[in-house]
């Protein structure tokens, strides 16, 4: 439910970026916001349902204090619903720092207002796990773009990324979506 959630604010913002460009500087951020807080609001309702389960049935009280310390509950929610929310906020954050550092020294010549948050939303959609391919999939598209340029248009011009970070990630994660079922 999650995936499809996130998949959604990307095809929300993915459709602002075609219909009402000049929106996207104020809704892009926003975008990235739900991508990171609808999985946390998830994680958390997560984390209560798994105390009333265990706090609910005879054999699951033994999972709880006062039989086992609290950080045995802890453990168990961290490793099985937050460790990958926590690494891919992680993730996320640090691509758009990256983009946000890159732009800066570069002048802000290398991405329109709001692209970063596009970037950092994707590398959100996809996950942790997903994100090199994320990545891979993103440079081989500019490269195989600008290669095209290169040799048929002897065009020069820049490629910019800007209409495919939010695809990209939302075909990354319906495709592994799919792949799980």
């Amino acid at each position: 439910m999650e995936a499809l959630i996130s998949i959604a604010v990307g095809v929300v913002v993915y459709g602002v970026q075609i219909i009402a460009p000049k929106k996207i500087t104020v809704i892009a951020p926003i975008g990235y916001g739900a991508i990171v807080v609808f999985p946390l609001l998830f994680r958390a309702v997560d984390t209560a349902r798994q105390y009333a389960a265990w706090n609910g049935s005879e054999f699951g009280k033994l999972f709880l204090p006062p039989h086992q310390p609290i950080s045995y509950f802890a453990s168990y929610v961290w490793t099985n619903f937050w460790l990958s929310f926590v690494l891919t906020v992680g993730v996320s954050i640090g691509i758009l720092f990256v983009l946000w550092a890159g732009n800066t020294l570069a002048k802000r010549r290398f991405f329109y207002s709001g692209e970063i948050f596009l970037g950092a939303g994707g590398a959100g959609i996809v996950g942790y796990s997903n994100a090199l391919l994320y990545i891979a999939l993103l440079l081989a598209t500019g490269v195989a773009y600008s290669l095209t340029q290169f040799f048929f248009k002897k065009n020069h011009e820049r490629f910019s990324l800007y209409y495919l970070w939010i695809p990209v990630a939302v075909a990354i994660a319906i495709a592994m979506f799919a792949l799980q079922k």
